[in-house]
């Protein structure tokens, strides 16, 4: 009888922790999941992968320029 309540309670426990880190995990997942996808369409769509690159690569010039410029008018007006 002893056995069973220590199985209870170590079920008990498991369903506490899981409680807690359920959003951990569910991130995790969701995450790898989308890493999964990514993977899949690189491969299976190789010149969309080329897009996507080229549209990052493009908006993170235009920020850098945005940031040069707004440094440049800040030393300019002091």
């Amino acid at each position: 009888m002893e056995i069973f309540l220590q199985i209870y309670d170590d079920l008990d426990d498991l369903g506490g922790v899981v409680g807690l880190l359920w959003r951990r995990v569910a991130g995790f997942l969701v995450a790898c999941a989308a890493f999964v996808a990514t993977g899949a369409l690189c491969v299976l769509v190789p010149q969309l992968l080329i897009a996507v690159v080229g549209v990052g690569l493009s908006a993170a010039l235009v920020e850098a320029a945005r940031q040069r410029r707004t440094l440049l008018r800040r030393a300019s007006e002091e």
